[in-house]
């Protein structure tokens, strides 16, 4: 398994590389990026203590990413 962890300063820029990189998976906290690629991303995980109302089946959620991956 390949994992590549990338960061950008701005959300505009964040959502164009993103979109750019085609990646099989992204995690955000931004609800708005989330929705922008959620066309165009395979999976995507959405970090929030609130559960999205307009996530689309390819849009996962969790409180954080411990939760999502199951720390023990």
């Amino acid at each position: 398994m390949h994992l590549q962890v990338l960061f950008c300063s701005s959300e505009t820029g964040r959502s164009s590389f993103v979109r750019q990189l085609e990646p099989d998976w992204h995690i955000d906290t931004n609800p708005e990026i989330i929705f922008q690629l959620a066309r165009f991303i395979k999976y995507q995980l959405h970090i929030s203590p609130i559960r999205p109302e307009r996530a689309a089946a390819n849009v996962l959620s969790s409180p954080s990413l411990e939760q999502f991956f199951g720390s023990t």
